[in-house]
């Protein structure tokens, strides 16, 4: 029999030095984190406010010529004949709400659209496995689908049907409705009765064989149309393929070979490879129109069966847009497609665009880039990468994809300054707004004014003068390497991504393709400074010219003359001291993530693009979704980014490390300890903009404290999530105690008190235990009297000075799991004890049916309830909601103990429970896994949290990723 581990068995010296490791480390981890930095958007988009910004991914239109748009982020919108864009349905970020009135249902993240001749609107909720019909009054119930993921109910009611995720909606002449179940690999037809069927699909993934009943074809359905024949085009996704179901209910392929590809046009379209057919359409001539996303095209099968392309250059992007032939025009994996009865073509790819008779292509709806002279606010840039500021601060960005390189004034207006949209080179001598570049990167300012620019794709690295005129300083247009010791117009470079400026006039390339850094001196002269051109790592400690580097992409130059290099494809940042000696400074030359406060040169780095350094000398790196900060000591942290990806956490006000960045790319610092940075979605989307790191530093004693936007968060792991009644918390502003930092202590009835050296926390009023205190952070522990609800009021007092108050939503429950290293949104290893009582880890893994011990907070009430601030000191109280926990996601562990951890304070929660024999949630599966993720629920099971009804979920769950080892 396993031993079983009481709770009160843990007071030996291992779990004390065990406890006052992670608590300590929890409190104090983030000591001194200042000073903090505050982002804001420059230019580009903002996610905030999703309404009108598109993420369009389908498309309907009524009798009155309205346009219906499903968004990916949760929302239908109508555009009027007018062009007025009215939102209609869903709040704009995913979610799941109940029928009732437009404005107050939430939908998931992912919508397909459909109107009837009546105007009722027809919405397939992906996410949720429903599809819901809005009426012309606004009422909105369910009108197919359970909720569940499942493929039953054939020949009942469609509201009491299981469907798996429904994307592609059709109507037929008669009122029926056709439902494209993506995840069900099916059609399923409901009719006017509301009765449900199968229509297409046997519920397989696959391919097999045409000239056959649809009932028996294995797809994967995605768009759905009817032809004026009524006939029904399936875009089957995952087969590649176009399908067509006749009347009389037989399938044939009408596009596409089910190989995924491209192999060109002007071929029968059941010869031409589809990469992904999404949308389909069918025009009042029989065309079909065919949205192949992962092509980058929109493509046209005439009647006679050729294919074409109408839309799109199979490259993906959003550049040469309006105005401009369709066929010249870049797409962003286009998903949805509509032919109109009035001959015009909307394709959805994030954007809404239209094919005009004419063939030229128009947004309505969505991002394009601004015209010139207007508000960098509300400009949209293609992908931004190099940022640079003159004296004057103006703000230089370098627009990749739209390539051009933009000007934002002090006045906040946005203006071409380099570029004319198109790709290539047409010689210089010119205005620079009237030459073409090639993929332009990297971009410096010096002293007069002059902008330099590495126009990566021709070679070269140009300059545009004071007089707005181009011309080329390095490079001839070939790839290659020559040159050195010669005129730098005659020298040959490959790839240029960057460029820096030093004191001295010297213009510094990074070189990517030769694997070099090269030196144009003022007089014109190029040589190298650091490489030997052979891709690799080596050389630290001798000469720079002799060391290898690998694909460096960005460079900087200190006020001593060192240069820093971003040395990409060897994940680390190198430094060239003006003596020509070269080391590294941080990263370990192996890709990967590693925590805050380590030294730099031990924590491994992620394709660093950029490195900038401050005022001080600090030196910043663009680190994967962080920019971090090689601080005195030669240790590293986080000042910008969280390092998770979740497209509705990209906001702006709070602080810079637990806000998320998508990709950061160049940045510059203004002289005044703030920066700007390109944040770019790397994945075509419009998340892409250029941020401002505000630098925020304390005041000094007897100023007020400051509570910032977004900062009071989750101390387990700095989620910007709701908390709880007795979650342990962090808070960040300024002035919020003493500089040095103090940590508190118990007293000696046992308790955490409410004052901290003058720092006092409430909570609408209720003064909270306050664990640790400093001018950048506060750690306390929410009152467990605070009743539940939205809008708490939160202030801070020090020396007799009190915050304005910041809000932030407590609910029954906020579980969160600590971490052996520092608190971070990233998650990591769990604070957790195997059973023998030594800690957890990778070299010390804990056996499968073997009991641990979890340590975690938010947990909610505790029954009997717990002073405020109490050491624990036993286990007679236990949680108020049950409590669960899931080992790698699907597998139940048994719990045998749950409740205060002795020897904490009150809100530390400790739970005992089983790995698991099968962790993998599969039968028979007993995988050699090194690590699994352990959840903690709070709370009876939720079905809204496992829409699919796999695996038991609590209402109030973990949500960052922590994992235990196991063997």
């Amino acid at each position: 029999m396993k031993r079983r581990v009481d709770a009160r068995t843990r007071k030996g010296r291992l779990e004390q030095l065990f406890a006052a490791f992670f608590v300590a480390g929890m409190a104090c981890a983030a000591q001194g984190p200042g000073p903090l930095y505050t982002l804001s958007t420059v230019t580009g988009t903002d996610p905030s406010n999703l309404s009108g910004r598109g993420g369009a991914e389908s498309l309907a239109q009524d009798r009155q010529r309205n346009l219906y748009i499903g968004q990916r982020g949760g929302g239908v919108l109508k555009i009027d004949p007018t062009g007025k864009v009215i939102p209609v349905a869903g709040r704009g970020v995913p979610g799941f709400s109940t029928d009732g009135a437009p404005g107050t249902i939430q939908l998931g993240g992912s919508i397909g659209v459909a109107v009837d001749d009546n105007g009722v609107l027809y919405i397939a909720d992906t996410d949720h496995h429903r599809v819901l019909k809005m009426m012309v009054g606004g009422a909105v119930t369910t009108f197919a689908g359970t909720g569940v993921f499942d493929g039953t109910g054939d020949g009942g009611p469609a509201t009491a049907a299981s469907i798996a995720q429904p994307f592609g909606l059709a109507l037929d002449r008669q009122g029926n409705l056709y439902i494209g179940e993506y995840g069900g690999c099916r059609v399923r037809r409901v009719g006017t009765d509301g009765v449900i069927s199968t229509y297409a699909g046997t519920g397989k993934f696959g391919y097999n064989g045409d000239g056959i009943r649809a009932k028996n074809a294995n797809l994967c359905p995605w768009g759905l149309a009817f032809d004026e024949a009524g006939d029904l085009y399936i875009g089957d996704y995952g087969g590649y393929r176009v399908r067509k179901v006749t009347p009389d209910g037989m399938i044939h392929t009408v596009a596409g070979t089910g190989k995924g590809g491209y192999n060109g046009d002007g071929i029968p379209a059941t010869r031409a490879n589809i990469s992904s057919a999404t949308g389909v359409s069918v025009d009042r001539a029989g065309n079909l129109f065919i949205a192949d996303g992962q092509n980058q095209r929109v493509r046209k099968v005439t009647p006679d069966g050729m294919i074409s392309t109408v839309a799109g250059t199979g490259v993906l992007g959003i550049l040469l847009g309006d105005g401009r032939a369709a066929t010249l025009s870049q797409l962003t994996y286009p998903v949805g497609v509509l032919a109109d009865n009035a001959g015009n073509l909307y394709i959805a790819d994030g954007r809404v665009r239209t094919v005009d008779n004419k063939g030229k292509l128009k947004t309505i709806q969505g991002f394009e880039t601004s015209d010139d002279g207007g508000s960098a606010s509300t400009a949209q840039l293609c992908y931004p990468t190099g940022i640079a500021l003159d004296s004057d601060r103006n703000i230089y960005v370098t627009d990749t994809a739209g390539r051009r390189v933009r000007k934002i004034d002090q006045q906040g207006l946005i203006h071409t300054v380099a570029g004319d949209g198109e790709q290539g080179y047409a010689g210089d001598g010119i205005a620079a707004t009237e030459a073409p570049l090639n993929d332009p990167r990297g971009i410096a300012v010096d002293g007069e004014g002059n902008l330099y620019i590495a126009d990566a794709g021709n070679n070269r690295i140009r300059k545009v003068g004071s007089d707005g005129m181009i011309s080329t300083v390095a490079g001839t247009g070939a790839a290659g390497f020559s040159g050195d010791g010669g005129n730098a117009s005659s020298a040959q470079l490959s790839n240029p991504t960057g460029v820096a400026l030093d004191g001295k006039g010297n213009l510094d390339i990074a070189d990517t393709g030769n694997n070099r850094i090269r030196k144009v001196t003022p007089d014109g002269i190029i040589v190298t400074i650091a490489g030997a051109g052979a891709a690799g790592y080596g050389g630290d400690g001798g000469a720079a010219t002799d060391a290898q580097l690998s694909s460096p992409s960005s460079i900087t130059v200190d006020a001593a003359g060192n240069l820093y290099i971003a040395d990409t494809e060897n994940h680390v940042v190198r430094e060239v001291l003006a003596k020509g000696i070269i080391t590294t400074v941080a990263g370990t030359g192996i890709q990967g993530r590693s925590d805050d406060g380590g030294f730099a040169t031990a924590s491994m780095l992620f394709a660093p693009v950029s490195v900038a350094v401050d005022e001080e000398g600090t030196l910043f790196i663009a680190d994967e979704s962080r920019i971090r900060r090689l601080r005195r000591g030669d240790t590293i942290d986080t000042v910008a980014g969280s390092g998770g990806y979740n497209y509705y956490d990209y906001v702006d006000g709070g602080p810079g490390f637990i806000l998320a960045l998508l990709a950061p790319q160049g940045m510059a610092f203004d002289g005044a300890g703030n920066f700007y940075f390109s944040d770019v979605d790397l994945s075509g989307g419009q998340n892409t903009r250029v941020r401002k790191a505000t630098v925020l530093r304390s005041s000094g004693f007897g100023a007020p404290p400051v509570i910032l936007p977004q900062a009071i968060v989750n101390a387990a792991n700095l989620s910007r999530a709701p908390v709880a009644p007795g979650e342990l918390v962090a808070l960040f502003g300024t002035d919020l105690g003493p500089p040095a930092g103090a940590s508190a202590k118990a007293d000696a009835s046992g308790k955490i008190g409410t004052n901290l050296e003058g720092v006092r926390v409430l909570f609408d009023g209720i003064p909270a235990p306050v664990l640790y205190a400093q001018s950048y952070q506060i750690n306390a522990i929410v009152p467990f009297g605070i009743t539940p609800k939205n809008g708490v009021q939160v202030q801070v007092e020090y020396s007799g000075n009190r915050s304005a108050a910041a809000s932030v939503t407590v609910a029954e429950a906020a579980p969160a799991v600590f971490t052996l290293n520092p608190p971070s949104p990233r998650g990591g290893k769990a604070a957790v004890l195997n059973q023998d009582g030594t800690i957890n880890s990778p070299d010390n893994p804990a056996a499968v049916g073997s009991v641990v011990v979890i340590y975690a907070t938010g947990a909610g009430q505790m029954q009997p309830a717990i002073p405020d601030g109490k050491i624990a000191t036993d286990t007679s109280a236990k949680p108020a909601l049950p409590v669960s926990v899931l080992f790698n996601y699907a597998t139940s562990g048994e719990v045998l103990y749950a409740g205060p951890a002795p020897g904490n304070v009150a809100g530390v929660l400790q739970i005992n429970a089983r790995v698991p024999e099968l962790f993998c949630g599969v039968p028979n599966c007993h995988p050699d896994l090194k690590a699994i993720s352990v959840i903690v629920g709070i709370g009876k099971p939720d079905p809204s949290n496992d829409p699919n009804g796999i695996v038991p979920v609590a209402k109030y769950r973990s949500q960052v990723l922590t994992t235990i080892a196991v063997r």
